[in-house]
């Protein structure tokens, strides 16, 4: 028998209120799920009691699609400041955290994932181990970083003759964006016990633009993305090493 209208109307509400996979009707009602939630979600029409399993949009419920996300920053490349424009899609994105790991994961490794990649546009999710620690580097483009998980802190430096020097810093946390200019020389450091995670929008190829970073000693090199994934490997090997003594609660000599 189909489920009255209102019934349909109620269960909406139901979807709203109780969020992706909750479990609603417990007593003598099957789980109820979205028609587009991933690993076994219910399709339209599957309640079993002939009512329509809605879609997360339907319900309200904010969906990241990676897809649409690019396609509104490279309509946002033909603005007079397209990094302003920029920032504001990376606002909207970070303030929806759980809906960015229902699209491409949960932040449990140290790494970079390439969304998309164009001459004139990169976006990146990033994610930062615990206590990592990356060096100085420059980007010659402006970036839209924004965090959705943990934090991070930015030191800023500032060319002199034969080095850098420090020239401040700042701390971003979960739901803050910042703007870098193609000028900006920073590092970056996780200063928490959790994995940091973040997209990073670049208004050109991230990958492909030479660029510069900088050695414990104050030299200058030539930009190194390999360097990068190395110093996050190492920072993933730390954390689990620490993991390992925190649950077996022993002390390493």
């Amino acid at each position: 028998m189909a489920v009255p209208t209102r019934d349909r109307a109620a269960a909406l509400d139901a979807f709203v209120a109780g969020g992706a996979g909750s479990l609603l009707w417990m007593n003598s009602h099957p789980r109820l799920a979205f028609a587009d939630t991933p690993n076994g979600g219910a399709t339209r029409g599957d309640f079993g009691i002939g009512l329509e399993c809605p879609t997360r949009a339907e319900a309200g419920v904010v969906v990241f699609d990676v897809d649409s996300f690019v396609s509104e920053c490279r309509a946002s490349l033909g603005e007079r400041r397209p990094q302003l424009a920029i920032r504001e899609l990376v606002e909207r994105a970070v303030a929806a955290p759980g809906a960015i790991d229902d699209a491409i994961g949960g932040p449990t490794k140290g790494g970079f994932q390439t969304l998309h990649r164009s001459p004139e546009l990169t976006v990146l999710q990033f994610v930062w181990p615990p206590a990592v620690v990356l060096f100085p580097h420059d980007h010659r483009m402006w970036a839209a970083i924004g965090i959705y998980g943990g934090g991070e802190d930015n030191t800023f430096y500032r060319r002199v003759p034969d080095r850098i020097e420090v020239s401040g810093g700042k701390r971003l946390e979960a739901g803050d964006v910042a703007l870098l200019g193609t000028e900006t020389i920073h590092s970056v450091s996780n200063p928490h016990r959790q994995y940091t995670a973040a997209i990073h929008v670049y208004g050109g190829d991230y990958f492909g633009t030479p660029r510069s970073q900088w050695d414990s000693s104050g030299n200058e090199e030539p930009f190194d993305v390999e360097a990068v994934r190395r110093t996050l490997a190492e920072a993933d090997a730390r954390a689990a090493e620490a993991d390992g003594r925190s649950e077996s609660g022993s002390v390493a000599p």
